[in-house]
């Protein structure tokens, strides 16, 4: 299911938060994977060094006419819909990034079992964070094979480093958007924030 983003578009005014929500964006994986380092990299660019497990965290931005909802989901937590959210949200397409860490080849398998647990017909992308972490490395190109196994899209990334980070959201914008998707970057805008 494709969402329609309205023509217009709403910038920095307080007229967002009647959007409706046009895409959720959920990242799932094990702790200490990097998935807040991920949003926080992309929508704000900057780099989280101290590791502060997160309960959930949830970031909307508007652009183009559309709202998107990012949420920030610790392990299995990512597994329940929120139960405030509105109907629109319920009803607004998903996308799920699983994020593994490459040098762990229990986050892998980890994510493994996470594919099994994605509803169906809800779009997904497998992504390896910490690329930059080169020794020690225990999953060299499991990953890739896993995706191709599960027939998703693939990206290696750091957020650290900044290295396929916008890649990685701008696949899974235009995976739940399609041809809606905004041609501007959603991480360029400021962004409401809700624990």
């Amino acid at each position: 299911m494709q969402a329609h983003c309205p023509a217009s578009s709403t910038r920095g005014s307080i007229m967002h938060q009647y959007t409706p929500i046009s895409l959720t964006i959920e990242i799932w994986g094990d702790g200490a994977v990097g998935k807040t380092c991920l949003i926080q990299r992309y929508l704000y660019n900057k780099y989280v060094v101290e590791y502060d497990p997160t309960i959930e965290d949830t970031h909307i931005v508007v652009r183009g006419g559309c709202r998107i909802k990012f949420v920030d989901a610790s392990g299995y937590n990512g597994l329940i819909r929120d139960a405030e959210e509105s109907e629109d949200e319920r009803n607004a397409p998903r996308v799920i990034i699983i994020a593994f860490e490459l040098t762990s080849s229990s986050s892998l398998e980890h994510a493994k079992v996470l594919r099994e647990k994605i509803p169906r017909g809800v779009g997904f992308i497998l992504a390896g964070t910490k690329v930059d972490v080169g020794h020690g490395r225990e999953v060299a190109d499991n990953g890739k094979a896993a995706a191709q196994s599960f027939k998703c899209g693939y990206f290696r990334v750091s957020a650290q480093n900044d290295v396929g980070v916008k890649e990685l959201f701008k696949a899974a914008i235009k995976l739940g958007l399609g041809s809606q998707a905004p041609t501007d970057d959603p991480a360029a805008v400021g962004s409401e924030s809700r624990p």
